[in-house]
C-alpha cells in the first residue's frame, strides 16, 4: 500500500514534541540498565556446575593409564559476578587433581589403583570456586583411577623435513640430527609400541649452503602419559657444489667356483657429478662395480647387466657405459 507525503508530515508532527525529551529518556534507561546489572551481579545464586577435571599423569614410579571420570557435577552458592566468571573460564582453567599425598594401591599385575570419593574435594572445591558455602558433589560419588608402572628407552628421532637443493648441488652427507635419540618415559604397554619419534614437519625450500634448522619433536603420545627427554632437535645439511667426473673401473666377477666368467669387455666407464670435496680425493676404491652369476634369461641373450654396489659418498651416476657385457663361461 502507498505512503502519502501528507501522512508522514502528520507522523512527523505528533513526533515533534517528545525530540526535546528524547535524550533524558535515553539517560534514565541507561541508568536503569546499569543498576538491574549491578543487582543482578551481586545477587547469590545455587548453581550446579559441570567441572572440568585435570590430572597429575604419573605418580611416583606409575604413570596414569586410566581414568573413569573428566567431569564431575557440583551444587554451589556463587554471585552473579562469580557465576559470569565461571562460565567464561569453564573450559580454559580446569580443576586439577594432585596425586601427591595419596596412596595407590598395587596389585600383582604391577597395576595400581587409587580412589577418591569425591566428598574429598568438597573443601578444595568451596576454595577454587570462592563459593559462599560448601560445594556438594553430586555425582559420580567416588573417583577411580588406573597405574602402570613407568619404562623408559630410548628411541631414534626422525627428521620429517623437505627441500630442494639448487642446480649442481649436492647433499654431502645424509641429515644429521642432534641429538639422534631421546628418552622416552611412560606407561610399560605404551612405551612398547613406540620405536622412533618424529620432528615436526619443515619445508627448508631451496638450499644452497650448509644449514641448521631447530625442529620441535611430536608427541602423540602427551594424552597416554608419554613424557620425551628434549622438545627440540638441531637438523643439519651439509651441500657443496658438483662437477662432473669419469672413472674407468674394473668388473667385480663374481665369488663363486661354481661361476668362472671371462667378461667382454671387463671394464665399463661411469659418468657422474661429485661434490668439490669429494673430487679433490676421489679414488677407485671409493667405488664398486659388479656382474651376477648368469641365470637361465642371461644365456638366451648373452649379457650381463652390470651394477653399481658402491659411489662416494654424495655422488650421483649419471651414466654407465656399457651398461651390459658379454660373458663366457669356463668350465
Amino acid at each position: 500500500m502507498p505512503i502519502h507525503i501528507p501522512f508522514l508530515n502528520r507522523l512527523w508532527q505528533r513526533i515533534m514534541p517528545f525530540r526535546k525529551g528524547l535524550p533524558i529518556f535515553m539517560f534514565f534507561l541507561l541508568v536503569s540498565a546499569v543498576l538491574w546489572a549491578i543487582i543482578r551481579l551481586s545477587t547469590e545464586y545455587e548453581e550446579t556446575l559441570a567441572i572440568p577435571l585435570s590430572f597429575q599423569t604419573a605418580v611416583g614410579d606409575y604413570s596414569l593409564v586410566y581414568y573413569s571420570d573428566t567431569v564431575i557435577y557440583a551444587k554451589a552458592k556463587l554471585k552473579g559476578t562469580q557465576l559470569a566468571s565461571w562460565q567464561f573460564r569453564n573450559n580454559v582453567n580446569p580443576f586439577l587433581l594432585k596425586f601427591n599425598n595419596l596412596r595407590l594401591k598395587p596389585n600383582r599385575q604391577g597395576y595400581a589403583e587409587l580412589f577418591i570419593p569425591t566428598t574429598q574435594l568438597s573443601a578444595e572445591l568451596t576454595t577454587w570456586l570462592h563459593s559462599t558455602s560448601s560445594v556438594v558433589v553430586i555425582r559420580p560419588d567416588t573417583l577411580y583411577f588406573g597405574f602402570e608402572r613407568t619404562y623408559q628407552k630410548r628411541v631414534p628421532v626422525k627428521p620429517c623435513l623437505k627441500y630442494t637443493l639448487s642446480p649442481q648441488y649436492f647433499l654431502v652427507d645424509s641429515v644429521r640430527v642432534s641429538p639422534d635419540s631421546v628418552l622416552i618415559q611412560g606407561p610399560t604397554r605404551i612405551i612398547d609400541t613406540i620405536s622412533f619419534v618424529n620432528t615436526h614437519w619443515m619445508d627448508a625450500g631451496e638450499i644452497s649452503s650448509d644449514k641448521t634448522f631447530t625442529v620441535k619433536i611430536q608427541n602423540p603420545y602427551s594424552h597416554l602419559g608419554i613424557k620425551i627427554s628434549d622438545e627440540k632437535v638441531n637438523l643439519k645439511l651439509k651441500v657443496e657444489r658438483s662437477t662432473e667426473a669419469t672413472v674407468e673401473l674394473p668388473i667385480r666377477l663374481p665369488d663363486s667356483a661354481s661361476c668362472s666368467l671371462k667378461l667382454f669387455p671387463d671394464k665399463v666407464s661411469l659418468r657422474l657429478l661429485v661434490p668439490f670435496g669429494v673430487y679433490k680425493n676421489l679414488n677407485t676404491n671409493d667405488f664398486l662395480v659388479s656382474v651376477a652369476c648368469p641365470d637361465s634369461s642371461d644365456f638366451k641373450r648373452k649379457m650381463l647387466t652390470v651394477k653399481v654396489d658402491r659411489l662416494p659418498a654424495g655422488s650421483k651416476l649419471v651414466e654407465i657405459e656399457p651398461n651390459e657385457v658379454e660373458f663366457l663361461i669356463f668350465n
